[in-house]
């Protein structure tokens, strides 16, 4: 592959960082209200999702200022980003039935003593933050027939083979747009940190 004369968009780290710090607050903001006996169960569902959603609406129009600026389409609500929240939305309400259920078990599991919620609380976050950001770095790749996507993964000791597999594949981490492309795209497994760069060439 090719890279001279290329030039590379990506989202901003520290927007996604912060996006996803944000919605770890508020969630965790919630489950402690519940578990504290602050809020009914069906209103933990309800603040939660909307947690979500606001998070959800705010980093789509950071995205869709993004790509403004560098004069590309602002990226469509797509079924897959509606997905995106949806499944987050469904983590947690999974995680606040998880919660009631822990409260009257004699022995749980680590994922459902207070320690493990809260775990799952700042997964459900992250990775529904990167879920959206990558779902829409693809969707404008292939909006605006770019060259090429490069999958980045965190240079430390705790990325996990997959996806040093994925950072590796292709040409060194560079897939052809419509070419050869990866199985599958990031999160590829909870807590994933992995991005997505879109390449184009002059």
């Amino acid at each position: 592959m090719d890279l001279a004369g290329t030039w590379a968009v990506s989202f901003p780290l520290l927007i996604v960082d912060r996006e996803t710090v944000k919605l770890q607050r508020d969630l965790r903001q919630i489950y402690n209200e519940l578990r504290l006996g602050g809020l009914l169960t069906a209103y933990a569902y309800f603040l939660g999702n909307r947690a979500i959603t606001d998070t959800y609406t705010r980093l789509l129009q950071l995205l869709q200022t993004y790509f403004s600026r560098h004069d590309l389409p602002l990226p469509p609500e797509t079924k897959e980003l509606q997905n995106a929240k949806t499944n987050a939305q469904n983590k947690w309400r999974q995680l606040v039935d998880d919660f009631v259920t822990s409260s009257s078990a004699v022995s749980v599991s680590y994922w459902f003593t207070h320690r493990g919620l809260l775990t799952r609380t700042n997964l459900i976050a992250q990775d529904f933050v990167y879920d959206q950001t990558n779902v829409v770095m693809v969707d404008v790749a292939y909006q605006t027939q770019a060259y090429a996507l490069h999958w980045i993964s965190e240079d430390d000791e705790r990325v996990c083979p997959v996806c040093q597999r994925y950072a590796e594949g292709g040409n060194h981490g560079y897939y052809l747009l419509n070419w050869y492309m990866p199985a599958a795209f990031p999160p590829v497994h909870p807590n994933c940190r992995c991005r997505i760069e879109i390449l184009y060439q002059n």
